[in-house]
């Protein structure tokens, strides 16, 4: 069995960092010059539907969702609870986002075996998998009637996580350990219910890809894609 889990210390950090700041720097660069004050309900974002909403203003999104691993990373590590928050800003038909997030992915098994290639079997124990993320986010935003907004669009950023593992077969034990920085991207689509002016959830699902940065000849994960899932719920608070 093979692990595409072994991992090497060459990594390029600044190259993930790019997209963050092109995303922040979109962010920022909508910032409202003017505030206007309509329907309690279209203080919240924009969207075609039934008009144009052209109210500007942040919001704070404090959610939690719960992040499922796939494929190989799947085979080895559950599901997660994640940890995020958001600054937000409504910008005609669109949502610009810039956010953190956390979740620790935990082991399915104390140890795992496989096949060392010559007859034997052996065993290799991983580390718990936390995953520090900061990224942002466009969207474009549909409305569906007062209160209520349907949202298309994508994160990308960066992932710092940890990864650690143990192994023993009849060639010897062995253990390595890194910190690593992944390029993350994730589409998305969600709906706002707003109950009033000032608060409202938010529901969002994301597929997420995440891949080693840096290049093949530093590091030979590098073109490894691992991917999740998450489905979650966001507390809305306008600013």
């Amino acid at each position: 069995m093979q692990f595409n889990l072994r991992l090497s210390q060459g990594v390029s950090k600044s190259k993930g960092l790019l997209p963050v700041v092109i995303m922040l720097l979109m962010f920022w660069s909508y910032d409202a010059g003017a505030q206007y004050h309509r329907d309690p309900w279209n203080h919240y974002g924009g969207g075609g539907g039934s008009g144009t909403v052209t109210y500007e203003g942040y919001a704070i999104v404090v959610s939690t969702d719960y992040d499922v691993p796939l494929g190989d990373l799947g085979t080895i590590y559950k599901g997660a609870p994640s940890f995020n928050l958001n600054v937000t800003n409504y910008w005609n038909d669109f949502t610009f986002n810039a956010g953190i997030g956390y979740h620790v992915y935990k082991p399915k098994a104390d140890s795992l075996f496989y096949d060392d290639g010559a007859g034997g079997v052996g065993s290799v124990s991983y580390e718990t998998f936390p995953v520090f993320s900061i990224y942002g986010g466009a969207a474009y935003n549909l409305q569906i009637e007062q209160g209520l907004r349907f949202y298309l669009g994508a994160n990308l950023g960066a992932y710092y996580i940890r990864l650690g593992f143990q192994s023993n077969d009849q060639f010897g034990n062995s253990s390595s350990e890194i910190n690593e920085q992944e390029v993350y991207i994730a589409p998305k689509f969600g709906f706002n219910i707003m109950f009033n002016n000032s608060v409202g959830v938010n529901l969002e699902g994301k597929y997420n890809f995440f891949s080693p940065s840096g290049n093949s000849q530093d590091n030979p994960r590098v073109g490894i894609v691992y991917k999740s899932y998450a489905v979650g719920l966001g507390l809305v608070i306008k600013l």
